[in-house]
């Protein structure tokens, strides 16, 4: 039998930064050092009115400032232990404990995506903002969960602003890869900000359910099994036509396919191959339809993932498996 996967176009999807900081931003930029995340908090009150560009301004203040420090010393960290008498004071000396941290994430202004949602959290806090942290998994690879422990590995941000839910990722907009020269830059992503909870479920599963904002909850196994999506994907308006299936059977008789819908001719594709190069997919047009056709040595010599390129972007990787 073939292999059939269809990608088709949404005309309904637009960026969740839609509206224009600039001003903000530029603001912002400009701001001297601060002594507290409180003195920072007020700055901002007075400098901007509405509560999304208090967010605006709290999310690109720790997002240009901030840089990621993961070291072995955060790997490996000995547990903090606190002796108490009552729940009041453990509660207590536990505030105490994320305070300290928040404070020299603030003052050195290195952490990790814990410190990062940590003092987003406490700035939105401060502004009079309900505001969530979040802890849960960010998705590497596409697997069958067979019992094993899975660990929250990441910590992100929801806010409520005019009485809506809105997601953030102060960690993940602190820098972009340079697909170009292969390197990560320094360099605000606006794409984690207040972004669609069904785009970042694709990437970000949270402990608790209710913190997908979604209509219709999805499971970790169903998480874990779909594809892996890149910004891009959604920036030109793909859609997977099941999204729960992130693995694709290699058949032996060349009859490997991928199908999409409307994207714009002209735009080549790529994928990977073992040697870590890129090869231009072979395609043809069928009404509105732009199929490309996989010979299944190139599958098999792609390794464990096939990742696909919108001109020299990634937009997907799927999980490769031989018959």
């Amino acid at each position: 039998m073939k292999s059939f996967l269809i990608i088709y176009f949404l005309f309904v999807y637009s960026l969740s930064f839609s509206q224009n900081f600039e001003s903000v931003d530029l603001k912002v930029s400009k701001y001297p050092e601060f002594e507290n995340v409180k003195n920072l908090s007020i700055r901002i009150s007075n400098d901007f009115d509405t509560d999304i560009e208090k967010v605006r301004a709290a999310f690109f203040w720790i997002s240009t400032n901030l840089t990621y420090n993961k070291s072995l010393n955060n790997t490996f960290r000995t547990p903090q232990f606190i002796s108490y008498f009552s729940e009041f004071e453990k509660n207590k000396k536990v505030e105490a404990l994320k305070l300290l941290r928040i404070k020299n994430a603030f003052l050195n202004k290195k952490g990790i995506c814990f410190d990062y949602a940590s003092l987003f959290n406490q700035l939105c806090e401060e502004l009079n903002l309900q505001s969530i942290l979040i802890k849960g998994i960010v998705k590497e690879e596409i697997k069958k969960i067979k019992s094993e422990t899975l660990y929250k590995n990441h910590a992100w941000n929801a806010v409520k602003i005019n009485n809506q839910w809105k997601l953030f990722d102060c960690t993940w907009a602190s820098y972009q890869w340079d697909f170009d020269n292969n390197k990560l830059l320094k360099k605000i992503n606006n794409y984690y900000f207040d972004i669609d909870p069904n785009i970042l479920i694709k990437s970000h599963y949270p402990e608790n359910k209710s913190w997908q904002f979604l209509d219709k909850t999805i499971t970790l196994q169903a998480f874990f099994e779909a594809p892996i999506f890149f910004p891009d994907y959604f920036k030109n308006k793909l859609e997977l036509l099941n999204l729960n299936s992130g693995q694709v059977t290699i058949n032996a008789n060349d009859n490997n396919y991928i199908r999409f819908i409307n994207i714009t001719k002209g735009k080549p594709i790529f994928f990977n191959n073992s040697k870590r190069t890129i090869k231009k997919a072979a395609f043809k047009n069928v009404g509105e339809q732009r199929i490309l056709k996989f010979k299944t040595k190139d599958l098999l010599n792609a390794g464990d993932y096939l990742t696909l390129y919108l001109e020299n972007k990634p937009i997907l990787k799927l999980k490769l498996e031989s018959l």
